[in-house]
């Protein structure tokens, strides 16, 4: 707490002395409050911001779904092409 004298200096527990404030003073270090229910101001419009919040989740999908598509088609693929089990499994392991 901090000890104001007759001429307005305001000492601190430091012992630094400095101005004492008046109590309307604004102070320049508190960050003024926004509204957080505004867009940010990297994204123009509510499609762009809906777009990057899909590419964001869909990006933590992307390994399960390239392994589910790799399962999913090396059984037409090997009758295709005419592959035994150890080509197969290097289709599978090159996807993992």
């Amino acid at each position: 707490m901090a000890a104001i004298d007759d001429n307005n200096i305001a000492t601190l527990e430091s012992g630094i002395r400095e101005p004492a404030r008046e109590k309307n003073e604004v102070d320049d270090d508190v960050p003024i409050p926004i509204d957080p229910n505004r867009r940010p101001e990297c994204f123009t419009s509510t499609i762009q911001e809906c777009l990057f919040v899909l590419t964001a989740t869909m990006s933590l999908a992307m390994g399960t779904l390239l392994n589910g598509a790799c399962s999913v088609i090396t059984a037409p693929m090997a009758i295709t092409l005419n592959m035994n089990s150890a080509e197969i499994t290097w289709v599978q392991a090159s996807a993992a």
